[in-house]
């Protein structure tokens, strides 16, 4: 019995050397699974973020675009607009910050009153005197006017950039002024 059990010591003295190394390894391993899948989940959970942020920056340019497109397409004409100390041209576009139209008041279609769409503090207003907010994170907004031959307004075209986090968003859409 007891030479069995001196065998079975040595065996496990032998054993011990390889526990720390095998404790080491697994460890390593360990690690190495951890930090992986940590490293997916977080770029699972970015990409959830970014196609997240996207699809709530078209939906907010979808409905900016159909309230834009109503009040132009209704106004009279456009007056004029401002634009930025430095504002930057891109093509045919023209950075502004604020847009002004005439269109008829929609309580009495006898009065013509005068409008504008803003932006400040990357939101969109539309108002007369006091102002009402149509869109979130919008970042720069540009137009380009089209008139025929005897200068008159046929279309605006805007291009409007929304950015929320880190993800940009640019909507392109063109409004024609009904005929009156």
């Amino acid at each position: 019995m007891i030479k069995i059990l001196n065998e079975n010591m040595k065996f496990l003295k032998k054993r011990e050397g390889y526990i720390l190394i095998e404790m080491i390894i697994f460890l390593t391993v360990s690690m190495i699974i951890i930090m992986t899948s940590y490293i997916i989940i977080m770029f699972a959970i970015h990409e959830f973020n970014t196609v997240n942020y996207y699809s709530e920056l078209e939906e907010i340019s979808l409905c900016v675009q159909d309230k834009i497109r109503m009040e132009i397409s209704e106004s009279i004409d456009i007056v004029g607009y401002d634009k930025y100390l430095n504002s930057v041209k891109d093509g045919q576009y023209t950075q502004i910050k604020r847009l002004y139209y005439i269109c008829r008041d929609r309580e009495n279609r006898e009065n013509i009153v005068q409008k504008n769409i803003s932006i400040s503090d990357e939101k969109l207003y539309i108002g007369k005197k006091s102002k009402y907010q149509i869109g979130n994170y919008v970042d720069k907004i540009f137009i380009s006017e089209e008139k025929n031959k005897d200068d008159e307004l046929i279309a605006v075209s805007f291009k409007i950039e929304y950015k929320k986090s880190k993800v940009k968003y640019m909507s392109k859409f063109k409004v024609y002024k009904k005929n009156k």
